[in-house]
């Protein structure tokens, strides 16, 4: 079944004189304003969804960077951010992650689940800018470790005009996110699998994979039905969850 989020009507009531009263329509939240994004901007609907869900804060008094490079270190803690709340503590095994850097737990909690190596030598990194293909394989692992329902299979994805410049270690994962239409590549059909990642394409990326695995039902809990509050946890749900989760869909439905 599809769970779909419950109907917000108008508000419309008779005092007893008779006359109407005046119609009220709930008011939109407050959302995330930055003066260094102009309103026509391609990225900004995207990064104030991404701000207002908790991903990503800005750089500043109503700023946001969004053409300031991203780094690997960032990357990572806003990607475990999206995972949960509650990073568990691992151990560090890069001699460049300080141990109490912002980024040390998610950084930490990547490793032990296979989401990044490092580059081979002891080192992740973590304040130098992330390329393109690097982001799509973290990506990629992290999809397959976590929420591989969501995931897609390649074997018809047409592939970008650069592909033949991407990585051979990043190549999968750079069809496999294009399928599921989580990267969309440039206007001329190429990825710019070297190129750097901007603060603005590194949060409607991360914005748009949040979405994508926030619409699979798996990711509402029971309690949660009804309170616009999706759960994003990688824990499976028994035979009675499930039965629990249709009961309170069908308070909706009937």
């Amino acid at each position: 079944f599809v769970i779909k989020e419950p109907h917000v009507f108008d508000t419309k009531g008779e005092c007893e004189c008779g006359e109407i009263k005046k119609t009220e329509t709930p008011q939109e939240p407050d959302r995330p304003k930055f003066e260094d994004i102009d309103e026509d901007a391609w990225y900004r609907e995207d990064v104030e969804n991404a701000v207002e869900d908790g991903l990503f804060n800005g750089t500043g008094d109503n700023t946001f960077s969004p053409n300031k490079p991203i780094t690997r270190g960032m990357f990572v803690t806003v990607l475990a951010r999206m995972e949960s709340n509650q990073i568990e503590e691992f151990e560090n095994v890069f001699d460049d992650v300080k141990k109490d850097a912002y980024y040390t737990r998610s950084i930490n909690w990547a490793v032990a689940n296979g989401i990044v190596t490092g580059f081979g030598d002891g080192k992740f990194g973590p304040d130098k800018e992330i390329t393109r293909e690097a982001m799509a394989l973290i990506l990629y692992n992290y999809v397959n470790k976590f929420h591989k329902e969501v995931a897609k299979d390649t074997s018809k994805t047409i592939p970008f005009t650069d592909q033949y410049e991407v990585a051979d270690w990043a190549q999968d994962a750079v069809l496999m996110l294009k399928e599921m239409e989580i990267i969309k590549g440039k206007s001329d059909g190429n990825y710019k699998p070297k190129g750097i990642v901007t603060r603005a394409e590194g949060a409607v990326i991360l914005y748009r994979l949040s979405k994508k695995i926030k619409s699979t039902s798996k990711y509402y809990k029971p309690e949660d039905f009804g309170q616009n509050k999706p759960v994003m946890n990688s824990s499976s749900y028994s035979d009675a969850d499930w039965s629990n989760m249709e009961k309170e869909l069908r308070k909706y439905l009937d």
